[in-house]
């Protein structure tokens, strides 16, 4: 986790981690630390983000092609 910048209790953090069979995946981490039993412990939420991301991807091609449309539909 260290490897990837996140500092505990900080905001959630995009990264690229590898999976077991070799292939990146766009990430999302955020973690906190807590006292456990006595000891301090960190726990990280590491979450796949790659769906958000081609979301994101799609709707700003979405928002160009819409633009592109009411300006060519302005000049007739």
């Amino acid at each position: 986790v260290e490897d990837h910048g996140v500092a505990p209790d900080e905001v959630p953090q995009e990264s690229v981690a590898r999976r077991t069979d070799g292939t990146l995946a766009e990430i999302e981490m955020a973690g906190k630390k807590y006292v456990f039993q006595g000891e301090d412990v960190t726990v990280v939420a590491i979450r796949d983000i790659a769906e958000r991301k081609r979301n994101e991807v799609e709707t700003r091609n979405l928002q160009q092609q819409l633009l592109h449309s009411q300006k060519m539909e302005a000049i007739g």
